[in-house]
């Protein structure tokens, strides 16, 4: 049988992010170059080849901001307890529709988090005077699930936060101040974006059935530092504040070993096989400010948190607290 390959590819014994498509034409008739002219660009975009270096560090830091915040709370001031739940995404560099435009991956880094949290004021059982009053410690974690086809989604987040009030909160009846707030702890996050089933490429001449291994593993620790205030009136707190993400280790890689049939109709004209992995590494400090509304009813909290991280993306999140 006549074959002719068509390939893209470093030699044998390249670095760790080397990246290979190779496409094997088994019909004589079929032309490979228009073939490799029509499929290859579209291997690289939809799988992100050619930037996949910039691709994984947008993955990484979009990991990272993915739950700020979700594990604290800088609206109700709780003076005994909170507990509650959020989820939310973050986007990291260009993209449409919070992250996804028409492509398999995104355009640029996404992550999605959701969190369990529990608050606890140390003086909730002392006096309302007691210099313990100041202090609220805070704990959260979650393992979820989810995804868009064909790719799936895990992601896992835990910390403990200290928020210290600098300023007291004032109430004042119908409204009040929540005074200014000092927050800091530690934040563990991780997301991983897997293939799970055949994805499509199709091209004006022919169909590549792409499947096997495409994977991102992003995971990140880190110390936020912030300054946080709150006003409320009757049923609407309006809260925000700023301050510097410090990202001790960070990290993102890839592994993609992609093989498929390439049809023409009900007739396979040849396959094609894409290799390639990548990783990178990032650590610094981030300035970040955040903001959010919050809906007051008695002890019920319905809020949605906005943040934006200085020079690299945004994250949204939102949930339901119980606060006292």
């Amino acid at each position: 049988m006549f074959t002719a390959f068509v390939a893209a590819s470093w030699a044998v014994g390249a670095p760790a992010n080397a990246q290979e498509v190779q496409i094997a034409v088994t019909d004589p008739t079929f032309d490979a170059a228009v073939l490799r002219s029509s499929l290859e660009p579209l291997v690289s975009d939809n799988f992100r080849l050619e930037d996949q270096a910039e691709f994984l560090e947008q993955m990484a830091h979009a990991t990272a901001l993915s739950a700020r915040g979700m594990g604290v709370d800088y609206a109700s001031s709780p003076q005994r307890f909170v507990l509650g739940g959020s989820l939310g995404p973050a986007l990291v560099g260009k993209g449409s529709s919070f992250g996804y435009g028409d492509g398999l991956l995104p355009q640029g880094g996404f992550a999605f988090q959701g969190a369990l949290m529990a608050g606890l004021n140390l003086g909730a059982f002392a006096d309302k005077d007691h210099p313990m009053r100041r202090f609220v410690l805070y704990g959260h974690g979650m393992a979820a699930g989810g995804g868009r086809e064909p790719f799936t989604a895990s992601a896992v987040n835990g910390g403990a936060h200290l928020q210290s009030q600098l300023l007291r909160v004032r109430d004042m009846g119908a409204a009040g101040w929540g005074g200014l707030a000092l927050t800091t702890g530690f934040d563990h996050t991780a997301y991983n974006l897997t293939l799970e089933r055949e994805a499509p490429i199709e091209t004006d001449v022919a169909t590549w059935m792409a499947d096997g291994v495409y994977e991102v593993r992003a995971v990140t620790n880190s110390v936020p530092v912030e300054l946080s205030t709150n006003m409320r009136a009757a049923f609407i707190t309006v809260f925000g504040g700023g301050g510097v993400d410090i990202l001790l280790t960070g990290a993102a890689e890839s592994e993609i070993n992609l093989l498929g049939d390439i049809t023409d109709g009900n007739r396979t004209v040849g396959e094609a096989l894409v290799t390639a992995s990548d990783s990178t590494d990032i650590t610094g400090v981030t300035p970040r400010g955040f903001g959010g509304l919050q809906l007051n009813i008695a002890m019920v909290k319905v809020y949605g948190q906005v943040n934006v991280a200085v020079g690299q993306g945004m994250g949204f999140h939102g949930g339901l607290r119980v606060a006292m």
